[in-house]
């Protein structure tokens, strides 16, 4: 798969005209007439900031628009560059693994040659390496789906080739090959109660505050002073800016009755609207000082000597 980068290409000169080289190829610039530009001219600057403009906009433009066909890993690479930026690693990464199923077999084939029996011969390498569930199948085929309308969206895959990709039907249970995952259960409350003794009381009061009102992980860490409404006494109530469901569900809040209440008190006083009601340094300090407190030998002299000087350095 050809790799592309997020620097401009730089401008150059062939005969007298400007031109911008994309490996070994020279691309001539253009006035808004379509007339190749003069080397050294202010025609030539401003249409070298054109391009470089709807280059970082757009990563396919990067793709030769030449007499022969736009492959396969061509448009991946593309899609691929713009993933890097719209979306975080983990979800760059679905999209990569996706795609270099499909660039494995066909990158160097036209692509929109790419058929409903090229995706579906796609769909059945996933299923041969044993690496990935039927559902998780499911959204690597869409994910190549979704490369294949944004390279539609930028004029470099045709809209009848996507049509026909949107004909797979999604793979159903108990389809021959695949594997599903068990449904995950809930953690015994026995088993929570006994590892928040182990837990510090940042942890735990998290934790205790989960299994109260059913905020995801993220949604607690996230959580600043400032978005609890704390006007009524009877019931604070988080509204999250943003959450998973957000798309489907719009605004999500939650309530905190008393015992959550008692449990938030002590991580919000002198605390600034802004600042996270659980502070990971807050949660790391506390494990230290439980370190301390179990600590069998001595402290050496240089370690007692470092703490005192960093306790210092805090107070100036």
């Amino acid at each position: 798969m050809p790799k592309l980068v997020n620097r401009n290409p730089k401008l150059g000169k062939l005969g007298k005209y400007a031109v911008i080289r994309l490996g070994d190829k020279p691309i001539y610039l253009k006035d808004p007439q379509g007339r190749n530009v003069k080397h050294g001219t202010t025609e030539a600057l401003i249409a070298y900031n054109r391009f470089c403009v709807e280059l970082q906009t757009n990563p396919a433009f990067l793709v030769p628009k030449d007499e022969r066909d736009i492959t396969l890993d061509e448009v991946a690479a593309a899609y691929l560059e713009y993933a890097n930026r719209r979306f975080g690693k983990t979800e760059y990464e679905h999209y990569r693994t996706a795609l270099s199923f499909a660039v494995e077999i066909y990158g160097d084939q036209p692509v929109d040659a790419f058929s409903y029996q090229n995706l579906r011969a796609v769909r059945n390498e996933m299923i041969r390496s044993s690496r990935f569930c039927r559902d998780m199948i499911n959204k690597y085929v869409g994910r190549i789906r979704t490369a294949f309308s944004w390279g539609v969206e930028n004029g470099i895959v045709d809209a009848g080739t996507l049509a026909k990709l949107r004909e797979l039907p999604p793979l159903r249970r108990g389809e021959p090959g695949t594997f599903d995952h068990d449904e995950r259960e809930g953690v015994p409350i026995e088993i929570v109660t006994i590892t928040l003794r182990y837990t510090s009381p940042t942890v735990s009061a998290m934790a205790q505050i989960q299994g109260m009102t059913g905020l995801r992980p993220g949604e607690l860490c996230k959580m600043t002073v400032g978005d609890i409404d704390r006007s009524d006494p009877d019931g604070w109530v988080y509204v999250l800016k943003d959450h998973k469901t957000a798309r489907k569900t719009g605004k999500k809040s939650i309530v905190f009755g008393k015992e959550e209440q008692v449990l938030l008190t002590p991580y919000l006083a002198d605390k600034k609207p802004e600042e996270a009601v659980f502070s990971p340094r807050t949660a790391l300090q506390e494990w230290y000082a439980k370190r301390r407190e179990n600590r069998k030998t001595k402290i050496p002299p240089s370690q007692a000597a470092r703490d005192e000087r960093n306790a210092r350095a805090c107070l100036h």
